[in-house]
């Protein structure tokens, strides 16, 4: 009969034979040396999955994952290996998939039983895994929804649900997961939620665990529930193992809610406030006595660093999300993700720069080598942009324009720093004139009491020109001749409009 006592029991003396002081080396899910099982040990709902295997899974050998996309069906089991090389299976979630596993006897939900086997649950896009365990036999002696010989790590944006009910009368242990030689990790964004009862049982828990470590490691910023219930008045455990001191090792995560007799209950001592490593914080009842919530204390509500990123706890499990959020003075937007964000971000149709610690930018911003402006309320400018008295142009990607550029039919110049030009400006050793709006101007021009003459590109004409089939001479600071003028040792007469009289 396999029970989980006897599990651990046969697995432990298998390791320490075989495995020598490696089970000491691993304290918790290491897997980057496993191997991974062969196709022909996976059974998913009874069938060997190198003979055929139900819709929504499938299987790489060579990476190890197992992917469910939208599956629906039995147990999954995983055989012993003949050697005893660690393993470990990957299952990749997509979309909602739910294993249910009723009256299977000693099997869980999901069992990984090679002796240095290793399961990971992990999913990119928020795939959900629900595990349902139901146990009527009066024959088993463990019920189990995760059954794993070794390590557990639950990582990614993976969300697992275990359901565990017995009303089998022959007392077993039922217990919502269960790592046998090892501890369990719930990492990243992924969240856990576990929920067992049992009519009546020789042990009931959320957590079963048998590390020399932590038995159960959170570090992810979202919320893990364990609720766990006996009909015949016994007492629960929310976690049970019979070698770790600390139980708990809590980074970062909000909220966790163990519902049960016991919080943590080692060689028979029922522990129901400890200090968690992590946040050095007790575990406290309210409610009932039977009810333990760890909450990050209020001292620590506020920012929380993730990894390399940001988050600012609202306390409750909440986080800020899709909104702009002011602290100290300073402006913030957290994305869905409730991560603070950097760089560009596209809010409501506005886009927004903020800085790399977070803050919103007002006012100009460098970013791949082009400049940007942000108005006072921190919105990408675009368009015709007047900044200290100065003149600016941004298209329609908010990048300042500068040199010639054509706008509304018209022709501008802005200097390198992105300024409007307006009067004279010497372009290319050419000197053209834009008026006080800034468009360049052709044809006649009358500036400081002179005449000039600007081409159809604009350029100020110097020399003898023909214009409208009369010819005039312009100096070469472009000023018309008229009157009597001396021009290459000749005289020439002018009209006071400037036309060449001879």
């Amino acid at each position: 009969m396999k029970t989980a006592i006897h599990r651990a029991f046969l697995t432990s003396v298998l390791l320490a034979f075989c495995m020598g002081c490696l089970l000491v080396a691993l304290p918790q899910p290491a897997f980057a040396d496993s191997h991974y099982p062969d196709p022909d040990r996976i059974f998913l709902d009874g069938m060997r999955y190198s003979e055929g295997h139900p819709a929504g899974a499938s299987y790489n050998p060579s990476t190890g994952v197992l992917t469910l996309n939208n599956y629906n069906g039995g147990g999954i089991y995983v055989q012993h290996p003949e050697s005893f090389e660690a393993e470990t299976l990957t299952i990749d979630l997509k979309g909602d998939n739910v294993v249910t596993c009723i009256n299977a006897g000693n099997d869980a939900g999901i069992d990984i039983s090679g002796s240095g086997s290793d399961l990971i649950i992990t999913s990119a896009g928020g795939g959900t895994l629900t595990v349902t365990r139901e146990e009527g036999s009066t024959s088993v002696g463990a019920v189990d929804g995760i059954f794993v010989n070794r390590g557990i790590c639950i990582s990614g944006n993976a969300v697992v649900y275990v359901n565990v009910s017995s009303i089998s009368s022959s007392s077993p242990y039922v217990t919502g997961i269960s790592s046998a030689n090892s501890n369990i990790e719930v990492k990243d964004h992924a969240s856990l939620d576990i929920f067992v009862s049992a009519e009546t049982a020789a042990g009931c828990y959320g957590i079963q665990t048998y590390g020399n470590d932590k038995g159960l490691m959170i570090s992810s910023d979202k919320a893990v529930s364990i609720e766990c219930y006996r009909n015949d008045g016994g007492v629960t455990h929310g976690l049970h193992d019979q070698h770790t001191t600390v139980p708990f090792m809590f980074s970062n995560t909000p909220k966790v809610t163990i519902k049960a007799n016991a919080v943590w209950t080692s060689n028979s001592v029922n522990e129901k406030d400890y200090l968690v490593d992590g946040y050095s914080q007790e575990i406290t009842g309210y409610g009932s006595d039977s009810v333990y919530v760890y909450e990050i204390p209020y001292e620590n509500w506020g920012w929380i660093k993730v990894g390399t990123k940001w988050r600012f706890y609202m306390g409750g499990g909440a986080y800020i999300t899709s909104s702009f959020f002011t602290d100290k003075n300073k402006t913030y937007y957290f994305g869905d993700d409730a991560f603070m964000v950097t760089g560009w971000k596209k809010i409501d149709g506005t886009w927004y720069y903020f800085e790399s610690n977070g803050a919103m930018k007002i006012g100009w911003v460098k970013d791949g080598g082009k400049w940007y402006y942000t108005a006072m309320g921190g919105g990408m400018v675009k368009g015709w942009q007047k900044i200290s008295g100065t003149w600016y142009y941004f298209n329609g990607s908010g990048v300042m324009q500068t040199g010639w550029q054509a706008i509304g039919g018209k022709w501008y110049w802005f200097t390198d720093s992105g300024a409007m030009v307006t009067g004279w400006a010497k372009i290319s050793g050419k000197y053209y004139y834009f008026d006080s709006s800034g468009a360049m101007q052709k044809g006649w021009l009358k500036s400081g009491g002179s005449w000039y003459y600007l081409n159809s590109s604009g350029a100020m004409v110097t020399g003898w020109a023909k214009i409208s089939g009369t010819w005039y001479y312009f100096f070469s600071n472009g000023k018309m001749a008229t009157g009597t003028q001396t021009i290459g040792g000749k005289t020439y007469r002018f009209a006071s409009n400037g036309a060449w009289l001879g």
